[in-house]
C-alpha cells in the first residue's frame, strides 16, 4: 500500500485527542509513531484506565482497579531500604476499531460502563441484543465475562 493510500485510512490523530483531553483523559499523540496514548482514573475510583488508538483506528482499552486495598511493607536488606505494596488487582482488557471520528464518543461511554460493570460480572449482558445501557446500539457478542 502507497503512503498515499495509508494516509486516506487514516484517523486524525490530533483530533482524537483533543476529543480525548475534553472529555477528561489525559492524552498525547504522537505522528511519528502514529498513535494516541491516553489515561485516566478508573470510574469506579481505586484504579486506572489506559487507552491507546493508531492511525487506523485500532484501539485497546485496559482498566485495571484495585481489588483489595493494598498492604504496604518496609523492608531492609543488603543495607537498602525498599517500600513494598502488594495489591490484588482486576484487569479488564478490550480491543476494538474506529472507522470514524465520530464513534470516539460513543465507544469512550460504552468503555466507561464496561470498567463499572467489570466489577460485577453478573452486570454484564451476555446475550446477544440490547443491553439496558446499550439501547439503540447493536450487540455484536456473545462472550461471557
Amino acid at each position: 500500500m502507497s503512503h498515499s493510500a495509508a494516509r486516506k485510512n487514516s484517523l486524525d490523530l490530533f483530533g482524537l485527542c483533543q476529543h480525548l483531553q475534553e472529555a477528561g483523559w489525559d492524552a498525547y499523540a504522537s505522528d511519528l509513531i502514529g498513535e494516541i496514548a491516553a489515561r485516566r482514573t478508573h470510574p469506579a475510583g481505586r484504579g486506572i484506565c489506559n487507552l491507546v488508538i493508531d492511525s487506523r483506528g485500532r484501539w485497546r482499552f485496559t482498566a485495571t482497579r484495585e481489588i483489595v486495598p493494598g498492604q504496604r511493607q518496609d523492608l531492609v536488606r543488603s543495607g537498602r531500604s525498599f517500600h513494598l505494596q502488594q495489591e490484588q488487582q482486576e484487569v479488564l482488557t478490550v480491543a476494538g476499531k474506529l472507522h470514524t471520528q465520530a464513534e470516539l464518543s460513543e465507544v469512550l461511554a460504552d468503555l466507561t460502563q464496561l470498567a463499572v460493570e467489570a466489577g460485577n460480572p453478573t452486570a454484564i449482558t451476555t446475550t446477544e441484543g440490547s443491553d439496558p445501557w446499550h439501547a439503540g446500539r447493536e450487540a455484536k457478542s456473545k462472550n461471557k465475562m
